[in-house]
């Protein structure tokens, strides 16, 4: 009588197994490591992408920082926005923080409503 499993079927059943798994891998590293239309990595690098992430932090935080340079500038002038951002130099030490960290352009401000904003691409939002 023939055994129900032999080892040559036991040995190809393991190397599907195998092969199922490496592909498995595959998919995962493929859609969720590297995703599939980020037209903004084409052409870069995961280190570069990573310090362009980074710098739109620094902005976003310089941003935040001059905002409470504004509301600071409001309580000591009963209320009213400064007319410029040149008038928040004594908030501030470092002159850098009144430009784009990625872009280097000086963020626009709006002295009747007190909001300053990047006009960087894609920092519409920060």
């Amino acid at each position: 009588m023939r055994p129900l499993f032999d080892k040559r079927g036991q040995a190809a059943v393991g190397l599907i197994g195998i092969l199922v798994s490496v592909a498995i891998l595959l998919l995962v590293l493929r859609y969720f490591i590297f995703p599939v239309g980020n037209t903004s990595s084409v052409g870069t690098n995961l280190p570069e992408e990573s310090m362009k992430r980074g710098e739109g932090v620094v902005c976003m935080q310089n941003l935040r920082s001059i905002r409470q340079s504004i509301e600071a500038w409001k309580v000591s002038n009963d209320g009213e926005n400064p007319p410029s951002l040149d008038q928040l130099s004594e908030y501030k030490s470092t002159p850098e923080i009144f430009k784009c960290a990625v872009g280097g352009e000086a963020y626009t401000y709006d002295a009747q409503t007190g909001s300053v904003k990047c006009p960087h691409p894609g920092h519409g939002n920060y």
